[in-house]
C-alpha cells in the first residue's frame, strides 16, 4: 500500500503524472496506483482516462501533499471507478464552492459507474461529486455520506439532464446547529436520483 501524489495537471494514466511514497519517500512512480494504494490530487487536476481500481482518491493535505482550488480529479468520458478502501474521500479545507469539489464530472453524453462509498467530511460549500457536464448517467453502488457542514454543502450534485442510479445507504450531516445541515444530495433543474433500495 502506498500513498500517491499527482505532481503535474494530467492524465491518470500517465506515469509522469505521479510520485508515490512506496519506498518511504515520494519519488517518481514506476507503476500507475492499484487496488491497494490512496490516491491524492495534491492541488493538480488529473483526467482519470481509463477505468481505475483503487484504495481511495482525496483531495486533503496531509505530510508531503497540499490541496488547493480546482484540484481533483475529472471524468470526460464513460468510465468504472471501483474502491477497495474508504472510496471517494473528501476532507478538504473550505474554500468554498463548487471548485472544490473532488470529482468533476465535465463530459457528456456518458456513463459513470462507481463502486464504493462516496464521502464529503469537509467544513466549507462544496461536493464530493458534481456534474457540470449534460446527459450523464452515474451508476454508484455504495454509501452516501456527509459531514458536519455548512448549509449548502452536498456530497452528489446531480446536474439539469443527469440521472444517479443508486444502491445504497444515504447519511445525512451531524451538527449542533440545526441551521446548518449539509445536504446529501442536490438536484438541479430536470436532474433525477433513483434509490434502488
Amino acid at each position: 500500500m502506498a500513498n500517491y501524489r499527482a505532481v503535474a495537471n494530467g492524465n491518470w494514466s500517465n506515469l509522469a503524472t505521479w510520485q508515490d511514497n512506496s519506498s518511504g519517500s515520494f519519488v517518481a512512480s514506476t507503476v500507475l496506483p492499484g487496488a491497494s494504494d490512496d490516491v491524492y490530487s495534491n492541488s493538480y487536476q488529473v483526467t482519470i482516462d481509463q477505468n481505475i481500481t483503487v484504495a481511495s482518491i482525496r483531495n486533503n493535505s496531509t505530510t508531503g501533499i497540499a490541496n488547493g482550488s480546482y484540484s481533483g480529479f475529472y471524468i470526460t468520458a464513460s468510465r468504472t471507478l471501483t474502491f477497495t478502501g474508504l472510496g471517494v474521500y473528501k476532507i478538504s479545507p473550505n474554500f468554498g464552492g463548487w471548485w472544490m469539489s473532488l470529482i468533476y464530472i465535465t463530459g457528456s453524453n456518458l456513463t459513470l459507474n462507481i463502486i464504493g462509498d462516496i464521502t464529503n467530511n469537509n467544513t466549507g460549500n462544496s461536493g464530493a461529486l458534481n456534474m457540470s457536464g449534460s446527459n450523464i448517467t452515474v451508476n454508484l453502488t455504495g454509501n452516501i455520506i456527509t459531514g458536519p457542514w455548512a448549509s449548502d454543502q452536498s456530497v452528489v450534485q446531480i446536474a439539469a439532464n443527469c440521472t444517479v442510479n443508486h444502491t445504497g445507504n444515504v447519511y445525512g450531516a451531524t451538527t449542533s446547529n440545526t441551521s446548518l445541515n449539509g445536504r446529501a444530495i442536490i438536484i438541479a433543474n430536470n436532474g433525477f436520483y433513483r434509490d434502488w433500495e
